[in-house]
């Protein structure tokens, strides 16, 4: 017979063969008759009510620890208490400098976190609950910036303090940019801006006034003594460099460099303005494209496939500000 065609279940049998032996005998076996004799709906609702009562059995007996597990993974996701900032800074690489002034009893963040893009990012409406409690905010002028300052003069919120003054801007020579944030890449200029961070400080702290003014006067000596090896470093050697992102024009400017970038006024750059920039770097005899975290990498991978240059990743937001500049300068002068 065909088992399927029998049995009305729609399958085709044409050959059974026994190949492994097992518990089972034939003597157990159930004849074609049998089956064909059994009640199958009436099997079917028996079976759907025993699995039924299995069901709930089962949900009776896992309902303690299920429960638990409920209950935990509501306290993992629960929002916990944060401590409360007393100092918020604008980027990661002013986050050290304000730290190490202020001393280990203030806590200070960074608003941005790493990675980001400071001419993108939006903060969260949670970062900003948190904002409005701090006491002081330190920032470079970046666009995200101006935003928060706003709201903070608009309500009661932390003291600002502006790094990025007037004597400190650098005019672009393109139309229409005539602001630069990049300040803290400049040891020159952080030398100036860990004293105003000092004297906020020590307005917000008078109690400290003494130490905060000793650290301040640790750190410019070390910044003094960074730019002067920065300067014996390039007194010779490579002083072009091709870059993404034209975050280095101040660096540039205080050791006698020149910056060629592809991005213009943080914009991507049209066909003609990436030709140019791609002509002056074969000019130049320049073999590496500098790459910052959170821009667009399919288009610098493009860039530097296109033009044969190796892309060297530097990120102008590190917190580790000595070693990060010092790695800068090697890329520059061609040392990997």
């Amino acid at each position: 017979h065909d088992l399927g065609q029998t049995l009305g279940c729609g399958g085709t049998l044409t050959e059974l063969r026994r190949t492994k032996g097992s518990f089972l005998s034939i003597e157990e076996a159930f004849s074609l008759d049998e089956i064909l004799s059994w009640d199958l709906e009436r099997l079917r609702a028996e079976a759907e009510k025993n699995l039924e009562k299995a069901m709930n059995l089962l949900a009776k007996a896992a309902k303690p620890a299920l429960m638990a597990l409920i209950a935990l993974l509501m306290a993992s996701c629960a929002p916990k208490a944060e401590e409360k900032v007393d100092v918020y800074v604008s980027i990661p690489p002013l986050l050290p400098f304000a730290q190490r002034l202020a001393g280990p009893d203030v806590r200070c963040e960074s608003f941005m976190p790493s990675g980001a893009n400071p001419h993108q990012y939006e903060p969260s409406p949670r970062q900003g609950a948190g904002f409005y409690e701090s006491k002081l905010f330190i920032m470079t002028g970046l666009p995200f910036e101006k935003e928060l300052a706003k709201r903070a003069r608009g309500k009661k919120g932390p003291k600002l303090l502006d790094l990025a003054r007037e004597e400190a801007d650098h005019e672009h020579e393109e139309a229409g940019h005539h602001h630069y944030p990049h300040i803290w890449l400049s040891p020159r200029l952080m030398k100036e801006r860990v004293q105003d961070m000092a004297a906020a400080l020590s307005e917000l702290y008078p109690e400290k006034k003494e130490e905060i003014e000793k650290r301040a006067e640790e750190i410019k000596a070390e910044l003094k003594a960074f730019d002067e090896e920065l300067k014996e470093t390039f007194k010779d050697g490579n002083k072009v460099f091709l870059v993404f992102h034209p975050a280095y024009s101040c660096f540039a400017e205080d050791y006698g460099l020149t910056e060629i970038a592809v991005e213009k006024e943080g914009s991507e750059p049209t066909p003609k303005s990436l030709s140019e920039a791609m002509e002056k770097a074969k000019s130049e005899n320049i073999a590496n494209l500098i790459v910052q975290p959170g821009m667009n990498e399919r288009l610098a991978k493009n860039i530097a496939d296109t033009a044969k240059l190796k892309i060297i990743k530097r990120d102008a937001l590190s917190t580790n500000y000595y070693d990060e500049l010092r790695a800068l300068a090697k890329n520059i002068k061609g040392e990997e």
